[in-house]
């Protein structure tokens, strides 16, 4: 996978990091810092010759309750550093800002890409990255970094924000913006229960966009561990890695050397798991299932989705059948297993079917399984089971 923004390319086959440079005076965890144009240089320097590919340069802080900035402070702070970084370096450089005259001036200044955290809901904001031919950041958040903490709702987190972002990049697709990355704006108008499911589900956001995320010494770590922002780097290499082994393409970090140790770790592990597969779906079988009197007597239909993962490179160097599962053995274990008894619940038919499938020597396997019948009136009730 590639990303490519104005005249550099990113290769993303395996993940990236891209390093934090705050140029501001109250940024949450090191703002202050890197205020003088010497040390933000320098800086970023450092954080490139320790594994950084992209340097994102924020001239004003988003964090909850920050203050804004006028565009004349904003590019006061940015363009200086902007222009050296692009000058002495090779790094793809991103500007983290949501305004367009700021992105702009930036792109013209060396920037490569915007990484916006309103998710380019400004037209204007579209216009610029278009014409510029640059790469974008689209990041989700509720609210402004203003009001986004003070009691952010959802009735599905990951849902909602997975529409969000998918909207947006549908939209800049068609504007001219070639190159997305989709960020779900950990800590920008969620609670610790929204953030740590949005992690947990972070593969569902897996549809076509490479993935960027943010969990870099943020509060929802703080909450957990009790630490403040500078002493929360053991979470961030914890949630780092739970990123890379769940999808992440594109990690925004403070400590690169660390979290670099960490990503390049969690990758082996990755790798080892395989992400190729075979998917039969829409599996129609008829089973017996439910504690209800009727369902005990009464056939039902229950509709299977099986994904078996394994490493398919012998089968695509061989073009041999004996390398890979053939689909039919797939679902004739599936059908057999659902049909096989009767079963109380859903999660135990797909839990037999799982198993059957993963006896055919599938290393992972992922059933989902659909009752139409259990419910009346409403949406169709269903159960996922990872084996």
């Amino acid at each position: 996978m590639k990303f490519h923004a104005k005249n550099k390319v990113l290769d993303l086959s395996r993940p990236k990091l891209m390093g934090i440079l705050n140029v501001t005076p109250d940024s949450f965890s090191d703002g202050g810092k890197f205020k003088d144009l010497e040390a933000a240089v320098k800086h970023a320097k450092q954080m490139i010759q320790e594994g950084a590919a992209i340097i994102d340069v924020g001239g004003e802080s988003t964090r909850p309750g920050a203050k804004a900035v006028s565009m004349a402070e904003e590019k006061k702070r940015i363009l200086p550093v902007i222009e050296r970084l692009a000058q002495e370096t090779q790094a793809m450089i991103s500007v983290d800002t949501y305004k367009p005259d700021v992105a702009k001036a930036a792109l013209h200044a060396g920037a490569h890409m915007v990484n916006d955290v309103t998710g380019l809901t400004n037209p204007e904001m579209m216009d610029a990255v278009s014409d510029a031919k640059a790469g974008a950041v689209i990041m989700h958040m509720q609210g402004t970094p203003q009001t986004m903490q003070e009691n952010p709702k959802y009735q599905d987190v990951v849902e909602e924000v997975k529409a969000f972002l998918l909207m947006q990049a549908r939209q800049a697709k068609k504007n001219g913006i070639q190159s997305i990355l989709i960020d779900p704006g950990i800590g920008f108008g969620k609670t610790l229960e929204h953030n740590l499911e949005l992690l947990a589900n972070l593969k569902q956001f897996q549809f076509g966009y490479p993935v960027c995320i943010g969990v870099s010494r943020k509060s929802f770590i703080g909450k957990i561990t009790g630490e403040k922002a500078s002493n929360r780097l053991e979470g961030t290499l914890a949630a780092v890695t739970a990123c890379v082994l769940n999808g992440a393409n594109v990690l925004r970090v403070h400590d690169v050397a660390a979290c670099q140790k960490a990503v390049d770790v969690a990758w082996a592990i990755q790798a080892d798991s395989p992400e190729d597969g075979i998917r039969v779906e829409n599996l129609r079988v008829k089973a017996h299932v439910g504690v209800l009197a009727w369902e005990k007597k009464s056939v039902q239909d229950v509709v299977v989705d099986v994904h078996a993962f394994l490493d398919l490179k012998k089968a695509v160097k061989t073009d041999d059948l004996k390398k890979t599962l053939d689909y039919r053995a797939i679902v004739s274990a599936a059908k057999n297993a659902a049909e096989s008894r009767h079963f109380n619940l859903l999660e135990s038919l797909g839990e037999a079917v799982a198993d059957a499938v993963k006896k055919l020597g599938a290393k992972r396997v992922t059933v989902r399984a659909v009752k139409p019948s259990a419910l009346k009136n409403t949406a169709q009730a269903s159960v996922q089971i990872q084996r």
